[in-house]
């Protein structure tokens, strides 16, 4: 039996000055939203059939304030809206051992929530294991995604209408996987999706020129991805991936905006002072990505250099890094109703961070 109980918390505070005939107006946006859970769920054998896994999980809104309003040069209050939410989930998965090498997984989660629609999610898993070295999955799956407070109530008469009445967006994905022992320190895997999304929300424009969320789009995504991992030295440890894949609007056949069509990763870690320090460098390639206005920002490559200690002291461990190593200037595509259709991304950093530990 596992069980988990949590409390989360969210804080969001923002400034506009407008400039105005007789001066400048001082307008801030505050959200503040607290919610708390608990999962609990159970795992027994069944004679003759295998692990079944039963549970339930409940999420409840505390919070979810929302305030739009004006401090200058006279105070106004714009917005002001307050609408927990109370979700709950039931959830039963059973695991059929069919042959030595044939292995089934059932489950289905049932979803309902004070402000949405129910959902059913069914998912499907078929493992085949011939060999120790050889493992192949068939999978499919059925999910769904709420929409959050803001897309739903968010209502300033500037920029944003809210929409009550939005769906959940959901999506059906089916994937074919094989891994492979390539050598004793050497692992290769193989996959092969395709992913039907519907009723996604997204920011629409009307005809005032305010946006407000809908449920307006259906999406379908293929691509294959490929990876090795292991060591092909011992003094080293390296992971390398590929992912190649095509995002697109069904309806009008048109890219999927932010949807890079190759994702390349290579990870390399080479232990130090008889493994208590590691480094590690990183390198990433995002291909071009189309933007909302149809255009697209420039493919780029990122690098990363990263060093941890490894039980240096029984309590803690340190963390320095500096991520865009080279100091590239790079853009992600923006988000509807921003003047520009993308946002330059910062360049070098270093970080330092401190792992603690309590004894075990």
């Amino acid at each position: 039996m596992r069980w988990r109980v949590y409390y989360d918390q969210y804080r969001y505070r923002a400034r506009y000055d407008y400039a105005l005939a007789g001066g400048i107006q001082d307008a801030r946006d505050l959200t503040a939203g607290d919610w708390v859970g608990s999962r609990l769920s159970y795992d027994f054998t069944v004679p003759r059939v295998g692990t079944l896994t039963v549970g339930s999980e409940l999420n409840v809104d505390l919070r979810t304030l929302q305030r739009y309003y004006a401090v200058s040069p006279q105070p106004v209050e714009y917005l002001h809206v307050n609408n927990p939410d109370i979700l709950y989930g039931l959830f039963a998965q059973q695991q059929w051992q069919l042959s030595p090498a044939w292995n089934a997984y059932f489950g289905v989660r049932f979803d309902d929530s004070k402000s949405n629609a129910r959902f059913i999610s069914p998912r499907l898993a078929l493992i085949y294991q011939p060999t120790d070295r050889s493992t192949y999955k068939f999978l499919y799956g059925r999910a769904f995604r709420e929409p959050n407070a803001y897309e739903m109530f968010y209502e300033d008469g500037v920029s944003l209408v809210g929409n009550a009445g939005l769906r959940p967006e959901h999506a059906q994905t089916l994937e074919v996987a094989a891994e492979r022992k390539l050598t004793k320190d050497l692992s290769g895997l193989l996959t092969v999706y395709h992913y039907w999304l519907g009723g996604l929300i997204q920011a629409v424009t009307l005809d005032g020129g305010l946006l407000q969320y809908q449920n307006v789009a259906r999406n379908g995504a293929t691509g294959v991805e490929v990876e090795l991992s292991g060591r092909p030295a011992a003094w080293i440890e390296t992971t390398a991936s590929l992912a190649l894949q095509r995002a697109t609007n069904t309806e009008s056949n048109t890219p999927m905006t932010n949807s890079p069509a190759r994702v390349a990763k290579l990870r390399a870690a080479v232990p130090f002072l008889k493994s208590r320090l590691e480094t590690a460098a990183a390198v990433q390639y995002l291909s071009s990505r189309t933007t909302v206005s149809g255009s697209a920002v420039p493919p780029v490559w990122l690098a990363d250099l990263t060093f941890t200690t490894n039980r240096i002291n029984a309590y803690f461990d340190l963390q320095f890094g500096i991520r865009s190593l080279l100091d590239r200037a790079y853009y992600d595509p923006a988000g509807v109703g921003l003047i520009q259709d993308r946002i330059r991304q910062d360049g070098r950093a270093v970080f330092l961070k401190l792992i603690w530990r309590t004894r075990e």
